[in-house]
């Protein structure tokens, strides 16, 4: 069900209902990732919840369709930021690419 969900968003919702929010944020990536002296990392949580932190995080490539919890808490996402802050060999994994921030099980 949520794999249909997903991909319902992909091909469906996103083309004909958020094609120019979308487009707007690809245009802003790109340019953001143009800039040879900026070192980025996009970071990409599905959904957010307004949840106590579960400190149980996993990065996977944003392209990625495959099921994952559809939330992950506020919390979480700025403890994995704060992780591609501190860890130079995760930001050097990710640099240059959007990355889905999840709860990991």
């Amino acid at each position: 069900m949520l794999l249909a969900s997903l991909l319902a968003l992909a091909y469906i919702i996103k083309p004909l209902f958020l094609s120019k929010v979308f487009r707007d944020l690809d245009l802003a990536e790109d340019i953001a990732f143009g800039q040879s002296e900026t070192k980025i990392v996009a970071v990409r949580p599905p959904g957010l919840k307004n949840k106590p932190p579960t400190r149980n995080v996993a990065f996977l490539d944003a392209t990625d369709l495959s099921p994952k919890s559809a939330e992950i808490s506020c919390h979480d996402v700025a403890l994995a930021m704060l992780q591609l802050c501190e860890s130079s060999d995760l930001f050097d994994k990710w640099e240059g690419k959007g990355v889905s921030v999840i709860e990991s099980n």
